[in-house]
């Protein structure tokens, strides 16, 4: 199977016919294409894809700021039960 190339206009087409509803497996056999190839040409379409990997990585980041203030937190709270717990064996003496 030789590899075929489409031109733009080709692609924006075939993108349209998707997002119109019709099936991957459909426009796959139309076109000979895989449906792998056209995923990515969808998503390489979507103007707010860079947009979302973006907003992604800033959510990772601060998901991973907001584990360790809870970690920091929680460790505080051991730390101050087990002094609390220290003094109060100490005054029984």
């Amino acid at each position: 199977m030789t590899r075929q190339r489409h031109s733009d206009s080709e692609i924006e087409h075939i993108v349209g016919q998707y997002k119109a509803g019709t099936s991957a497996t459909e426009i796959s056999r139309t076109y000979g294409i895989h449906k792998t190839t056209l995923y990515n040409w969808v998503s390489k379409a979507d103007p707010t894809h860079a947009t979302r990997q973006d907003r992604m990585t800033a959510l990772n980041a601060e998901n991973e700021r907001l584990k360790l203030m809870l970690a920091e937190t929680v460790l505080a709270m051991i730390l101050e039960r087990a002094d609390i717990r220290a003094d109060k064996a100490g005054q029984t003496d």
